[in-house]
């Protein structure tokens, strides 16, 4: 049974989007690592985290979601404003890590266009 230009297409792509959230969580936990250490000690308490949050994001793979929530700050997203809105303590950030956190936030925004991509036409062509 040969194998049609569209079905090499969505392979491709499924096989890219895979590929790619190897390499997003591989840097997401550079990242972690990163603004973990700089920005525990600063952030991670009440009132910013409720104590439910403070032990389940303590451990990997949840930790990733305070990390998640570092790199917002650091963007300057509004949702991040809004859990670090009495922050008294300015978050200065070089313009290198500004910018592998916004490279984060697109990295995640392709990786999840191509994977709905793949999915969607791959549905459509079964």
């Amino acid at each position: 049974m040969p194998i049609d230009n569209h079905m090499a297409i969505i392979f491709w792509l499924f096989f890219s989007s895979i590929l790619g959230i190897f390499v997003f969580f591989v840097y997401w936990n550079v990242l972690y690592l990163y603004l973990t250490r700089k920005y525990d000690k600063l952030l991670f308490k009440q009132p910013y985290f409720n104590p439910s949050e403070l032990g389940v994001y303590s451990v990997w793979p949840f930790s990733l979601v305070k990390a998640t929530a570092y790199i917002l700050l650091i963007t300057g997203s509004s949702i991040a404003k809004k859990r670090f809105k009495n922050l008294q303590h300015p978050i200065n950030e070089t313009t290198t890590v500004k910018f592998f956190c916004y490279l984060w936030q697109v990295f995640l925004l392709i990786i999840c266009i191509i994977f709905v991509t793949s999915i969607i036409w791959g549905g459509i062509e079964m």
